[in-house]
């Protein structure tokens, strides 16, 4: 019985699928698409395991792409053709294919079977029934189960059930914006820039180094190409952690001319105030666009990782005589760094991180500095207490 009624649940989710792809292909725009039809779409589409960004080429892709094979790989990529070229909107959802993949071609011999004499027959209800062969050929039951069933409660988003594994952690919640909450990848705690559908390792939470491009990749991401890359879904997030003897980890944020690393080891106390620091100062900053093309700050810190350095596109704020040691080079264009706060070179000595809070420094770069400085600080009588 139970079988039974997950295969009319995942028909009816098929269905859902084929409405909303239908409503979704009157759109024209290309760029954050605010329309219901994609919408529609977007919110579907997390809940039974399909990438789809709501800006660029709107193509689809499996959240988890272990999960299939490659007939389901070819089912799908059909249907993101169809997408990308709108041609749901037409009875012929075929026209223009001149060969197909094997795993889609069930869906087509169906199509072409209920032609008669260059006619369709009733023309809406073949096209949603070759379309409904084509998604089921591409969500498999065993695929959409996973999704369904074991990646959390449906009546809840991707976020909500970040926000109760935080809970059941004694994690305080960081304070997002809708941007980057709305687009975080359900069964992870990530938006869709990083793991299987990204370009970029979800470790960069735990170190943002560890961000490689993909996997086969062993040269670290640069700061460059985390501030560079994906301009049209700039608002993006990771949090990793992993264990040993204790749990580290943390998270990277990028939005609105900020882009931010922060991890520490957790304990009770630890979690209450670092995740204080960052929601008090630097959280209000994600939804504040930049005052002017000089208000855009990189901050890294990690207690673990002895990073704690601050670079922007401010020039009165550059210090030329800061050291590179673990800043993770290249710097993105127009960027200068400002100080490095762990350096392990005992030549150099950082400036006063209260200097920076001046009317000199934009409002990024002020907060920052509080930031920072606020981190360093709760690291230190970390370190004082252990020493007792």
């Amino acid at each position: 019985m139970a079988t039974l009624k997950k295969g009319i649940r995942n028909s009816a989710l098929r269905i859902a699928l084929v409405e909303a792809l239908i409503r979704a292909s009157e759109c024209n725009l290309s760029e954050m698409c605010p329309c219901d039809g994609c919408l529609g779409l977007t919110h579907l589409s997390q809940f039974i395991g399909l990438d789809f960004p709501i800006s660029g080429d709107k193509g689809l892709l499996h959240l988890d792409p272990s999960l299939v094979g490659s007939k389901e790989t070819d089912a799908l990529g059909v249907l993101s053709t169809q997408h990308r070229h709108q041609q749901f909107q037409y009875d012929n959802i075929f026209q223009g294919f001149g060969e197909l993949p094997d795993g889609a071609y069930p869906a087509y011999t169906y199509f072409q079977e209920h032609r008669e004499d260059g006619y369709w027959i009733d023309r809406s209800s073949i096209k949603r029934q070759a379309l409904y062969i084509l998604v089921s050929l591409a969500l498999p039951d065993s695929y959409l189960n996973h999704f369904v069933d074991e990646v959390g409660d449906q009546s809840k988003t991707a976020w909500d059930l970040c926000c109760d594994s935080f809970e059941s952690i004694n994690m305080p919640i960081p304070q997002l914006p809708e941007s980057i909450t709305s687009g975080i990848v359900r069964g992870g705690f990530w938006t869709k820039h990083f793991g299987a559908q990204g370009s970029w390792e979800p470790a960069a939470g735990y170190g943002i180094e560890f961000g490689k491009l993909s996997q086969d990749i062993d040269e670290p991401i640069s700061l460059k190409e985390y501030v560079d890359l994906w301009p049209s879904l700039p608002d993006f997030f990771t949090w990793f952690d992993k264990s040993n003897y204790q749990t580290y980890g943390g998270f990277l944020v990028r939005s609105n001319g900020l882009l931010l690393s922060q991890q520490w080891g957790f304990d009770i106390g630890s979690n209450a105030t670092y995740m204080s620091a960052f929601n008090t100062l630097m959280a209000p900053l994600l939804s504040t666009p930049p005052t002017s093309d000089f208000d855009h700050v990189i901050v890294v810190y990690s207690a673990y990782r002895a990073d704690a350095y601050i670079a922007s596109k401010d020039p009165r704020s550059w210090d030329a005589n800061t050291p590179y040691d673990r800043v993770l080079l290249p710097l993105p264009d127009g960027y200068g760094l400002v100080g490095n706060w762990n350096c392990s070179d005992t030549s150099y000595i950082p400036r006063s991180l209260d200097s920076l809070d001046a009317d000199a420094y934009t409002p990024k770069l002020r907060i920052a500095a509080q930031y920072l400085s606020q981190c360093l600080l709760i690291e230190q009588i970390s370190r004082d207490s252990t020493a007792e």
